[in-house]
């Protein structure tokens, strides 16, 4: 997930991965520093605020990347190789909705400081 959302948003700091991930901190900094040492991503300064630091993916990264993503599309197609257009859109439709539900009950439960 943390090399899927790096790619996706080059030049993305801590603080929104963790956002983005739903997670907190320390495990986003445990797994950018994995992900450093492994060579597949890589901190650069901000160009306007050097006490920020930007994340970017290596090559390594983005080969990874469309190997994740070319496998995630075979697995989608296969999920809905028996499904009409309409249940397509329908499954769609309800787990935008449960998407939207968990976010709601993830900043409710992060408002409380319970994680």
């Amino acid at each position: 997930m943390f090399i899927t959302r790096i790619c996706e948003n080059p030049g993305i700091n801590h603080a929104r991965l963790t956002q983005l991930m739903h997670i907190d901190k320390g495990t986003t900094t445990k797994a950018v520093q994995k992900l450093m040492t492994l060579g597949y991503i890589e901190k650069r300064q901000d160009g306007s605020d050097n006490r920020m630091q930007r994340l970017f993916p290596t090559d390594l990264a983005n080969e990874t990347y469309k190997k994740l993503i070319e496998k995630e599309e075979s697995f989608i197609t296969s999920a809905f190789s028996s499904f009409s257009v309409k249940e397509v859109e329908l499954v769609t439709e309800l787990v935008k909705e449960m998407r939207v539900n968990i976010e709601n009950e993830w900043l409710a439960e992060k408002t409380k400081g319970i994680r």
